[in-house]
């Protein structure tokens, strides 16, 4: 599939390799065999609004760890008590870094507890990508 040249994808269902290739592309819209039958039928471009299927995927975009955090941290309404019941270990970060800050500001959004000394009653280990081999 050429994400330069096509810009809608005519599906039966939402399954297969041309499906799952046209979900990764925002500029490709995948629409119903309707679609075109409207198109057809008005002699000008269709909203591909109706002709959507109800199952199709989010686009999905590629963010640091600092932007998914600053992401949640802005909507705190998904966080009340998710991590009640977690106890957080974490290891590799800086304790001053920014993303170790928020880090825990958002386990303890959830109602989370961090520990910073290794013991029987962690259940979550976070261990940063750029922690040394040795140390994971």
């Amino acid at each position: 599939m050429n994400s330069t040249r096509n810009t809608h994808l005519i599906a039966c269902q939402t399954q297969g390799d041309k499906y799952e290739t046209a979900l990764a592309f925002e500029n490709i819209r995948i629409v119903k065999a309707s679609w075109l039958e409207a198109c057809d039928k008005e002699q000008v471009k269709a909203s591909e609004d109706d002709h959507r299927f109800l199952s199709e995927k989010p686009k999905i975009t590629a963010m640091s760890l600092e932007q998914a955090l600053d992401q949640q941290l802005r909507d705190r309404k998904q966080h009340l008590s998710v991590f009640s019941a977690c106890q957080f270990h974490l290891v590799g970060f800086k304790e001053d870094s920014d993303v170790h800050v928020k880090l825990g500001r958002l386990i303890r959004a959830g109602l989370g507890t961090i520990y910073w000394e290794f013991n029987e009653a962690i259940s979550h280990v976070i261990v940063n990508d750029g922690t040394d081999e040795s140390v994971r």
